[in-house]
């Protein structure tokens, strides 16, 4: 009886294995009608988020610089919203971090926070500088229309770390207060859940502690996504440990999985978590493995960054890779579903 029990799983896994190896490399080509590699004027910044809208490729530089191309490469439009030789002394004045951004409707919406502080807020060309010295005016979600006009800014956080867009609902992580937040489409916190601490019998193994005889564990939020079904973060324990949460949208823990990546990403009903030796390992909706992805087509996957928009009735995907510049290009491919 056990053999034939594990002659059952032996098949299934390999079966398994086979069809995660059929979909998750069988079903890419390289976009051809689409421009490739977009070149930077400062290429050395490298990319902090991309996204895709219906008309435009967005991508937000690790310096604070947006860039909203056409498909057809065509540079229709770019803005800083930061500019470090403006600021006279980086120990008294805030270097922002732009940690990621989502579009829908034609805006872009950007998250960032600042270490330092700034005594006022002005605009000097497309240049914006936020004020940070009053909590009140902390907003760290700023929101942009395709043309770089500023249309709303929102958020009371102190460190956010990744920003998703889904069912007109804004997601947000924070990781210095290691929450999850929700807010409406305006702005407006409609609800947020803290991330899980645990409690550990040493503060060598300890990221935080709340009292001196009691030490405890958080797991920082790093990057999320949202599927109909769930809220999928990762977080980073504070001693090198990666975890993939799955919540309800109440922030109810429904399963847990350690995993190597810190960058998460939604794609053909999977979870697409960046590897840390390159690539993205993928998860169905439970957080069951169905494989890896190392490479696509011949272009090996380096920074770990996806987007992808349905374009002209395809599937339209876009890799920010390179062997030369990892991080700091881009390669497009269509993907067909398996039948």
């Amino acid at each position: 009886m056990r053999k034939i029990l594990m002659g059952v799983i032996l098949t299934f896994s390999i079966f398994t294995l086979a069809f995660a190896f059929n979909f998750l490399n069988g079903s890419f080509e390289v976009a051809n009608d689409i421009w490739q590699s977009p070149k930077f004027e400062f290429p050395s910044c490298g990319i902090s988020d991309i996204t895709m809208s219906t008309s435009s490729v967005i991508i937000l530089s690790k310096d604070g610089e947006l860039d909203v191309y056409s498909y057809d490469g065509t540079l229709k439009n770019y803005w800083s919203l930061w500019n470090v030789k403006n600021v006279e002394s980086t120990a008294t004045h805030a270097i922002p971090y732009f940690s990621g951004m989502s579009v829908a409707n034609d805006e872009i919406f950007v998250a960032y926070s600042t270490r330092g502080y700034i005594n006022k807020e002005e605009k000097k060309g497309n240049t914006y500088y936020v004020d940070i010295e009053s909590r009140k005016k902390n907003q760290n979600i700023l929101v942009f229309n395709l043309s770089g006009k500023l249309t709303n800014k929102f958020g009371d956080l102190e460190y956010p770390t990744d920003i998703k867009i889904f069912n007109s609902k804004i997601y947000v992580t924070d990781g210095t207060k290691d929450e999850v937040l929700i807010y409406n489409m305006s702005g407006k916190i409609l609800q947020k859940f803290k991330m899980p601490i645990y409690k550990v019998d040493s503060p060598k193994k300890a990221d935080v502690f709340l009292s001196k005889n009691e030490y405890y564990l958080v797991h920082h939020p790093e990057s999320l996504t949202v599927l109909s079904n769930g809220i999928y973060v990762v977080g980073n324990d504070g001693v090198g440990r990666n975890f993939l949460y799955k919540f309800d949208q109440s922030g109810r823990i429904l399963k847990k999985i350690q995993v190597s990546g810190d960058k998460i990403f939604t794609f053909a009903k999977n979870l697409w978590v960046s590897a840390e030796k390159g690539g993205f390992v993928v998860y169905d909706e439970n957080l069951n493995e169905l494989g890896t992805v190392q490479k696509i087509q011949k272009m090996k996957i380096e920074s770990g960054l996806l987007a992808y928009h349905k374009k002209n009735g395809k599937i339209l995907v876009a890799v920010s890779s390179s062997l030369a510049l990892p991080n700091k290009s881009i390669q497009f491919f269509y993907w067909k579903p398996e039948k």
